[in-house]
């Protein structure tokens, strides 16, 4: 024997006479139902329904999303360990029953949950159908579990194209980078820096007791001293480096996601934007991408070193690009500039 209740509003049938729901000396009112387990319904047509001696699908549809269910428990002592069980469960291993529904019902409710609009229909379904396939076949699944896990098999399945997604762009754009070459001279001005004044829209402004004397712009975008500890911060050393070396005219602190005002470099999923550009004096332009210790070596840094390299070579000696680390095998963020610039 089983009670249940669908509540019509917030805490409706929570308590009773006093008593929460939950207590074992609770005594369900008028509004609390009789049945008998097990309870529930299916969404999908199939056999669960069959075995669900309380059916709730029509008690709850439009109603509430939520049901209270209160199951009877035998308790014994047994030596000095407590043990519980359902005074009428029944061991029922639900994935072994069938299931009216087909696996082409499934491919095409999936294909509902997980369609993508960079993805033809024909490639998705054909894509799903591999996959339940796959766990059917060589997983062991049985249709009637993968229907009954179908919103977390939507959800891995939508995880792994995008996933598959990623990492195709990633090979792609990785087999074309040797080819990346800059722009010819007429289309230069759309991709490279241009140091104008009054074009740079700083947001969190320097306000450091430092005063720089080679930033292009009177205030300078997103540039702290200090940590929260004190410690002078990794960028604002390479910023003094940069200021202090004879061969930069001047630099900027570059501001990321500004169409207009950025300087920007692609790479497989978006762009990157260096940490800094510098003209120098012999009219060279400089980017210096910096990263401490702990992100230096991860993907994404490798991948913008990759580019940034790339984007050196192909400028036929016009720009330089520098990855710094606080600290190269021993080199400062100084001589790493000095290095690069030569």
């Amino acid at each position: 024997a089983l009670q249940w209740h669908v509540p019509l509003a917030a805490n409706d049938g929570y308590i009773v006479n006093g008593k929460l729901w939950t207590d074992h000396a609770f005594e369900p009112d008028a509004s609390w139902t009789d049945g008998t387990g097990p309870a529930g319904f299916e969404g999908i047509a199939g056999g669960f329904n069959d075995i669900a001696n309380t059916n709730l699908l029509a008690a709850m549809r439009n109603v509430s999303p939520a049901v209270l269910l209160r199951f009877p428990f035998e308790i014994d002592v047994n030596g000095e360990r407590v043990k519980y069980r359902h005074i009428d469960a029944q061991q029922l291993n639900l994935s072994a029953i069938g299931t009216t529904v087909s696996e082409q019902d499934l491919v095409r409710w999936l294909d509902g949950q997980t369609r993508k609009p960079y993805l033809m229909q024909a490639q998705l379904q054909a894509y799903l159908v591999k996959m339940v396939t796959h766990l059917t076949k060589e997983r062991g699944f049985t249709l009637t579990a993968l229907v009954r896990a179908r919103h977390l098999l939507a959800q891995a399945i939508g995880e792994a194209i995008v996933r598959l997604r990623q990492a195709a762009i990633a090979k792609g754009f990785g087999s074309q980078l040797p080819l990346m070459v800059l722009a010819p001279p007429e289309q230069h001005a759309m991709c490279s820096f241009r140091f104008q004044p009054g074009q740079y829209p700083a947001r969190n402004v320097y306000q450091g007791s430092y005063e720089f004397s080679k930033h292009f712009y009177p205030v300078i975008h997103d540039l702290r001293e200090k940590t929260a500890g004190g410690q002078r911060a990794e960028e604002f050393v390479c910023a003094q480096a940069l200021d202090a070396h004879p061969k930069v005219k001047h630099w900027v602190r570059n501001i990321e996601r500004q169409e207009k005002f950025s300087f920007w470099l692609p790479t497989a999923t978006d762009y990157f934007y260096p940490d800094f550009v510098a003209e120098l004096t012999d009219g060279r332009l400089l980017a210096v991408e910096y990263k401490g210790e702990v992100y230096a070596s991860n993907d994404d840094s490798r991948e913008k070193k990759q580019v940034g390299d790339r984007w050196e070579k192909s400028s036929g000696g016009q720009c330089l690009f520098l990855f710094a680390v606080a600290d190269d095998n021993g080199r400062t963020v100084s001589q790493q500039i000095a290095d690069k610039i030569g």
